[in-house]
């Protein structure tokens, strides 16, 4: 506490300063630290609803392929169909990489695994057994029917397994909307409180250093207002080495200066009234003009007695 009231006044107003700079960087600080962390989850969740509409688009493709094969039956021959499903099967694979690049756990890893391995069976179903079966001209309606039956069971599993990684990918995106909610929310509420907390400090750091200046000052003028009304006797000493410290080091010398005056005007004084008028007073314990004033009083007392002597 010491150290502090030793510092001058133009260090102790920098130190609050830069106090009160500090507590504002930390309220700064945190509301980006937490801007940042939003932007994060409004990202992440932007991101997911990105990949739920791919999702969507793959399964929408796949099943399509359905409805390929339905007409492929209905016309008996697999014609220009087969054409299509070529240019079908090498979008199936850029649908597969789509479907691995957006999942990122394990439950979502397994359903995509589980949808390329349904989805490469699906199209050797049509490749290798339904269109070679309708090129023959002898499939009859069991083996179509049977046949059908698998590709609609192989279709349900890719289907659900898409379900999944978009029903997973739906609520990791609801989680972001809702933890961004939540983050906003005690955002705000945080700025807020250390809003007031920063201004509080700032106020609070403010009236100290202002109370650790004018404190002394004050004691200075009560002492140098004793001083004026010829008051002497009285001490003042601030224990500081500040500007304020030495503004009071100043008065007291001169309130000593004057008391050292007004004492040997007194002591010259009792001793003229006792009948020692060469008695003087010692200029030299004093300087400058208080002791050209005790030399003036001397000068006074000289002439007085030289017209008694007269």
């Amino acid at each position: 506490m010491n150290g502090w009231k030793n510092l001058s006044i133009g260090k102790r107003l920098g130190a609050v300063f830069v106090l009160v700079a500090i507590v504002f960087a930390l309220v700064v600080g945190s509301q980006i630290a937490a801007m940042r962390e939003m932007d994060g989850l409004q990202r992440r969740g932007r991101a997911r609803a990105e990949d739920v509409l791919r999702i969507g688009d793959v399964e929408s493709r796949f099943e399509s392929l359905y409805g390929m094969a339905a007409k492929a039956v209905i016309r008996g021959e697999p014609g220009r169909l087969e054409r299509e499903f070529r240019e079908f099967r090498r979008r199936a694979l850029a649908d597969v990489k789509s479907v691995n690049a957006v999942v990122d756990t394990d439950e979502e890893r397994k359903a995509a695994a589980d949808f390329e391995k349904a989805y490469t069976t699906y199209l050797d179903l049509f490749d290798k057994r339904l269109f070679p079966l309708l090129r023959s001209g002898d499939a009859d309606a069991a083996a179509l029917s049977a046949l059908c039956g698998e590709i609609e069971a192989l279709r349900n599993r890719g289907g659900a397994d898409l379900d999944g990684i978009n029903a997973s990918l739906e609520a990791d995106m609801a989680d972001a909307v809702t933890l961004f909610d939540a983050v906003s929310e005690t955002n705000i509420a945080n700025a807020e409180l250390f809003f007031a907390l920063g201004v509080f400090a700032a106020a609070l750091l403010g009236v100290l250093a202002t109370l650790s200046i004018t404190r002394p000052l004050k004691k200075v003028v009560a002492f140098a207002e004793d001083v004026a009304a010829g008051k002497f006797d009285n001490d003042l000493d601030l224990g500081r080495t500040d500007e304020a410290g030495a503004v009071a080091g100043a008065v007291r010398r001169a309130s000593a200066a004057m008391g050292d005056v007004a004492a040997a005007v007194k002591e010259m004084s009792d001793r003229i009234r006792v009948g020692r008028l060469r008695e003087r007073a010692d200029a030299a314990i004093l300087d400058g003009a208080y002791a050209a004033l005790l030399e003036d009083v001397n000068g006074l007392a000289d002439m007085l007695a030289g017209f008694l002597d007269d």
